[in-house]
């Protein structure tokens, strides 16, 4: 129905020009000022053709060009979206476990292990969703900062994993706070970042 209401529009329009200039014409015909030629020659009808090409084609060209360009960065900021709200799971169950203050089992340690895996591939499909905006310095500094981010998160949260007294105490949340923290608001400007690419 869409593409029914443009084309009759675009239809529409052309006619409206196409009419508006042959009045015009006939309204400039009577005027002496102004002196004609009753000979057309191939030249002028094929510069006519070609204006008439250009003046249809590269509106349209251009209007798809940019609805796809808004529709992945769209997809990308909805992936982002995600992320934070991944990143904000993630937090909110090692807040659980930190405020426990109990030895981690290894059902639990397992499920952190398991999420951070589950961030890591977040990420990783990120980076790969901006491909196409790695050529501007400032994204592909936030995705490095991202990448770095990540790992910091993931190397102080398991690093002691193995030990059979294993807990999120004080220290360790306070250490990995912050990095999260950084995260989120890494993402959240990569998010403004690719909006404003």
């Amino acid at each position: 129905m869409k593409f029914k209401k443009i084309n009759i529009i675009t239809i529409l329009v052309f006619l409206l020009v196409f009419g508006g200039g042959l009045i015009l014409g006939l309204i400039l015909r009577d005027i002496d000022y102004f002196t004609f030629k009753s000979e057309v020659s191939i030249g002028d009808i094929s510069s006519l053709a070609l204006t008439l090409f250009l003046a249809l084609f590269i509106p349209f060209y251009l209007d798809r060009k940019l609805n796809n360009r808004r529709v992945e960065k769209d997809l990308v900021i909805a992936f982002l979206d995600n992320l934070i709200q991944e990143v904000k799971l993630q937090i909110s169950y090692i807040e659980d476990l930190h405020i426990s203050n109990e030895v981690l089992d290894e059902k639990q340690k397992k499920k952190v292990n398991l999420n951070l895996k589950k961030l890591s591939n977040y990420l990783d499909t990120l980076i790969d969703s901006c491909e196409n905006y790695k050529k501007d310095k400032e994204i592909s500094q936030l995705i490095e900062q991202l990448k770095n981010l990540n790992y910091t998160f993931w190397r102080d949260l398991t690093f002691n994993i193995g030990n059979t007294d294993y807990k999120i105490d004080t220290e360790l949340f306070q250490k990995i706070e912050p990095t999260v923290n950084s995260f989120e608001l890494k993402l959240n400007k990569l998010k403004l970042t690719i909006n404003n690419y």
